[in-house]
């Protein structure tokens, strides 16, 4: 099933939202604990999105030096959460994990799946045909509420 999940999002450098998700951003940085076992898979796609918005070089205004700096720490400090859970990704919950991502982080989960070193091609390429029918069947069925 297709959930909601207002998270974190990076669709590029010239998206309209960006000042939005750094703002959203900022509040996940400053109480994350990287010690936590994450075990949704759309708040590691969220903070997979935020380490993109870092790595970006788009900032506030209202941050100075001091500010970005210590969020980029933060940010780069969840690649080994990032890392731990997809590492923990087996053939026995892959599928279940495919389901639970949000509709929001659909197109966004490949490029985290690529990026990790600990994902499988096989699991790449099953994802995205898993996210092509549900995406295909979401609009099947918004297509019948008109």
């Amino acid at each position: 099933m297709l959930s909601r999940y207002n998270g974190v999002k990076f669709y590029g450098v010239n998206d309209w939202s960006i000042a939005e998700n750094l703002e959203k951003a900022v509040v996940i940085l400053e109480t994350i604990d990287t010690n936590t076992e994450y075990t949704d898979i759309n708040q590691v796609i969220e903070l997979y999105n935020i380490q993109e918005l870092f790595n970006s070089g788009v900032y506030l205004k209202k941050w100075d030096e001091k500010n970005i700096d210590h969020y980029k720490q933060i940010s780069n400090s969840t690649t080994k959460v990032i890392g731990k859970f997809f590492g923990k990704i087996s053939d026995g919950n892959f599928f279940q994990l495919c389901q639970s991502v949000c509709i929001e982080y659909i197109k966004i989960i490949g490029n985290c799946l690529l990026s990790s070193r600990h994902t499988k091609m096989y699991q790449v390429k099953y994802s995205l045909r898993i996210f092509m029918i549900q995406k295909q069947h979401f609009g099947y069925c918004c297509s019948k509420l008109r």
